[in-house]
């Protein structure tokens, strides 16, 4: 528990993971908890559904972590949200402290208006992360990532006064991204060969998606010099590691790592999900290939290539086919991966974390 006298203000996160969710929710919101947190701010966490190692990267990060009891009888991701803002609400209250609560950030599919009303009984202000524009919310702040999305697009789903940040402008990267952007994006030289790839589709692969695109890989004009890099789940990792034995290029599985953004700017390609590890490789100007695992990872796939900021798998049942096409061109083509790389990086600048914390201290003057 944090020392009253020292809080500035206090923030609470409903939020949660699993392995049929993925780990980008807790992930963007961990971000915003340990900037706000170095200024000052007491953060808790409140979570129902959680991956082990995301337990001890909140709580080592010094964040406090309540856990609630699922509210399904099948433990399912689907939960039932009157009984989630109860849940919530008694979590949020502290005998040992008589705290009250500035702001609540709520990033979850399940809840709407509803739970949100709810929870107004123990929060001054309510800001929701969404990506999803297909309910109503009673929040102050709404914050959502999209590429091509407008403030006007949630006119009939918040009230009047909720301030609406919209765009990768506001996207939730660690600060290391915007540092290396300064370093690396000016620095990014062309090179006429492709020497380092690096293949990483978020927190859970639920699919066999990495191991068919290494199997793709062997019939594509990769250069046999290229490095690859491969970051997968603890549940790949056997699998992959028996799969990449006689490949001609040297391979590095990785199960996570702290190091992505200098591992992103380093590489020449990224083969990547669609969520916010897109905005990740636009920060540092790497150019990339989407693939889209989630139905909601769509429109932000689609709006990219639109861009010319990224290339895009088309067809999941025909993956090996075009992936072997786009890996040749950018084989045979330096001066593609250039020209993507430049109209990813006028995408964001990876200072979205600061944007929406001076949004939030003006909510909460």
């Amino acid at each position: 528990m944090a020392d009253k006298a020292s809080v500035q203000k206090t923030v609470c996160f409903r939020v949660d993971a699993s392995a049929a969710m993925g780990i980008g929710h807790v992930m963007r919101c961990l971000t915003l908890a340990n900037v706000l947190r170095a200024k000052g701010f007491y953060t808790r966490f409140i979570c129902c559904l959680l991956l082990p190692h995301l337990v001890e990267k909140i709580t080592q990060a010094g964040h406090d972590l309540v856990m609630i009891e699922p509210n399904t009888a099948t433990n399912s991701d689907v939960l039932d949200q009157c009984v989630d803002a109860e849940k919530t609400l008694a979590a949020m209250a502290d005998k040992s402290w008589d705290l009250s609560w500035d702001l609540m950030i709520v990033d979850h599919y399940c809840f709407d208006c509803e739970w949100e009303k709810r929870l107004r009984a123990a929060s001054k202000k309510i800001m929701v992360i969404d990506d999803l524009m297909n309910r109503k919310h009673d929040c102050d702040i709404l914050l959502d990532q999209n590429l091509e999305r407008s403030a006007n697009d949630y006119s009939t789903w918040v009230p009047e006064h909720c301030a609406v940040l919209v765009g990768p402008q506001y996207a939730l990267l660690r600060p290391e991204f915007s540092h290396l952007r300064k370093e690396k994006v000016v620095k990014r030289e062309i090179k006429n060969t492709l020497e380092t790839l690096l293949i990483s589709l978020g927190g859970s692969d639920q699919t066999d998606t990495l191991l068919r695109i290494l199997q793709a890989l062997k019939i594509t004009e990769l250069p046999l010099n290229c490095q690859l890099t491969l970051i997968a789940g603890a549940s790949d990792m056997n699998k992959l590691q028996l799969e990449v034995k006689g490949y001609p290029w040297a391979v590095t599985i990785l199960k996570d790592s702290d190091a992505m953004a200098q591992m992103t700017a380093a590489s020449d390609v990224v083969i990547g999900a669609a969520g916010t590890s897109t905005w990740e490789r636009c920060c540092l100007a790497v150019p990339s290939i989407i693939v889209v695992l989630a139905e909601n990872q769509s429109a932000n796939a689609q709006a990219m290539a639109a861009k010319k900021a990224s290339l895009l798998i088309n067809n999941m049942a025909s993956l090996e086919e075009e992936l072997m096409g786009l890996i040749n061109g950018l084989v045979r083509f330096p001066e593609q991966r250039v020209s993507l790389g430049q109209a990813a990086s006028a995408i964001t600048d990876g200072l979205g974390v600061y944007k929406i914390i001076d949004r939030i201290q003006q909510a909460l003057c």
